[in-house]
């Protein structure tokens, strides 16, 4: 009895057969397939895959088969029983069970039932009789289309020029030259009116305030020292001793000429047992000289420092703790063509991407690091640059737009 030539029968018109007491056919409708790079049309199909736990009897299968061998139920029952002991008989020994145009089924290393389906066959009933096929691109070219002149007859030209001395042009009216008038805005007009005005009326409102306010500013003053000598004893350094000899310090590694005003200043009297205040006033000094003229005198030189990229903030709120991965190094042994998916400066954000392009089924891991210390993460690595261009079209049109090709 071929038990898999009534099964390959079924799966045209149900989604599942179940064959009681070993397990089930499950099929789903795969759509049209293209290639881009090969070119290649695939029509649709069903897809075939087996399911363990289905061992409850539906009568589908036994019913199928004692209509066709035309015996009864029971028989027909025991038959597929004795079928399914050879099997399971079959599978412990480590063999195979080839089901006709249906596919294999086997022991994996874990014991459990593992089932290949047989492409060869198509059960798609609305897709009988198309078969897939290799198609050339379609060249088009980018000129256009010849004009052809049609040929007007004598008489037929004779009857168009009769036509046209008979059609009527409108007039054209002579156009007036007119003075050019300068559209002027006037919103603008006004409000610059109005701050003319009150720049004139409050002009000596707005010169006493600058008065009283500019010593506060820093960005009024031309250089720093206008801005010391105007504003030293706010600063608290009134009192500090030899004042002159610490500023003229100061301005040498700044490459600035302080000097205070002549004011007639007492000098305080330095004990021999106290701390010298001058070392302390000359720090509190440097300390404001580097705050106050920031942005007034140029000194040194500004280091460029480059941007890291800072990872995703959903990603940053929840830790992830990761194995460290052992990242490809450019050696002989390693493979030539990668398909990037992306570069992180961060390795735990590249091993984050590398277990989820892991779950997805891809061959993922890091690819070295580039110039820029950043992490390159790949979705497979190839020896071949055919076989790497023909999977990347792929995955740019599935996955990532954005993946190259990188060559070590």
């Amino acid at each position: 009895m071929k038990v898999a030539r009534y099964i390959g029968d079924l799966l045209f018109k149900y989604e599942c057969i179940v064959i009681p007491g070993f397990g089930g056919f499950i099929t789903k409708e795969i759509p049209a397939k293209i290639n881009p790079v090969q070119n290649h049309f695939v029509p649709p199909s069903k897809d075939i895959v087996f399911n363990a736990h289905l061992k409850a009897n539906d009568g589908l299968l036994i019913n199928h088969i004692a209509s066709s061998e035309k015996i009864t139920y029971l028989e027909a029952k025991e038959t597929l029983d004795r079928f399914v002991e050879q099997c399971e008989t079959a599978l412990k020994n480590g063999k195979r069970i080839h089901f006709r145009k249906v596919g294999t089924l086997f022991l994996n290393e874990a014991g459990f039932k593992q089932f290949a389906s047989d492409s060869t066959q198509n059960y798609l009933a609305d897709s009988y009789g198309l078969k897939s096929f290799i198609s050339p691109p379609i060249k088009r070219s980018t000129t256009g289309r010849p004009i052809i002149k049609k040929q007007i007859p004598q008489d037929r030209k004779a009857e168009h020029v009769y036509e046209r001395t008979q059609i009527k042009k409108p007039v054209a009216k002579p156009k007036t030259k007119g003075p050019k008038y300068i559209r002027i805005n006037v919103s603008a007009v006004v409000i610059l009116l109005l701050a003319s005005v009150f720049l004139i009326f409050r002009f000596n409102h707005v010169k006493e305030y600058y008065k009283n306010y500019s010593s506060l500013i820093p960005f009024y003053y031309t250089n720093p020292n206008d801005y010391l000598i105007a504003n030293y004893v706010m600063l608290g350094l009134s009192n500090a001793p030899n004042l002159g000899d610490k500023l003229k310090e100061v301005g040498d590694k700044l490459k600035i000429n302080y000097e205070l005003p002549k004011e007639e200043t007492e000098e305080p009297i330095v004990e021999e047992n106290k701390p010298n205040p001058v070392d302390e006033t000359y720090d509190k000094l440097v300390e404001k000289l580097k705050e106050k003229t920031k942005d007034l005198s140029e000194v040194g030189s500004e280091n460029n420092q480059a941007i890291e990229a800072q990872p995703n903030e959903n990603t940053a709120s929840q830790p992830v703790v990761l194995e460290k991965k052992n990242i490809i190094q450019n050696d002989q042994t390693s493979p030539k063509y990668y398909i990037i998916a992306g570069s992180f400066a961060s390795l735990a954000n590249a091993d984050k991407l590398v277990l989820e392009l892991k779950q997805k089924g891809f061959e993922a891991d890091i690819a070295g690091v580039n110039k820029f210390n950043h992490y390159r993460v790949y979705y497979y690595s190839y020896n071949n640059i055919a076989d790497a261009n023909q999977k990347l079209a792929i995955i740019r049109k599935d996955e990532n737009s954005s993946a190259w090709i990188l060559s070590l």
